[in-house]
């Protein structure tokens, strides 16, 4: 699973969808992999511009590589000569193989089995 998957997802239990502490969930990883793509800087800032930049900073700290207080301008953070870099890895090659994903609301946790995170439900959190 990669930061742009985890800025997507929330609890969706049945006592959560109306709350605000349904996202960011929170990450445990057991197990990451680094994997060497191509670097776009004109990708990677696109793709910045989408996310949710607090989301984005949850991910970060969660995983040990904050660097930057990525809620800043995008003026003041380009002001970083290895940004774009440092971006570039933590959007597109940092994944999370194992490991899960908690809900800071009903502190469900949802398992992230092959880089998957498993979100569906058991009868009685519907």
């Amino acid at each position: 699973m990669k930061a742009i998957t985890h800025n997507l997802l929330f609890c969706n239990k049945n006592t959560c969808i109306n709350n605000e502490k349904n996202f960011p969930l929170l990450i445990k990883s057991t197990k990451t992999e680094n994997i060497t793509l191509e670097k776009d800087d004109i990708r990677t800032k696109s793709m910045f511009e989408k996310l949710d930049k607090k989301c984005l900073n949850e991910w970060c700290k969660n995983l040990n590589v904050y660097k930057y207080d990525l809620t800043l301008p995008i003026e003041e953070l380009e002001k970083n000569e290895d940004f774009y870099t440092y971006l570039h890895n933590i959007l597109f090659e940092i994944q999370i193989v194992e490991g899960c994903l908690v809900c800071l609301n009903c502190h469900r946790e949802y398992e992230i089995k092959n880089g998957i995170p498993d979100f569906v439900l058991k009868d009685d959190e519907l």
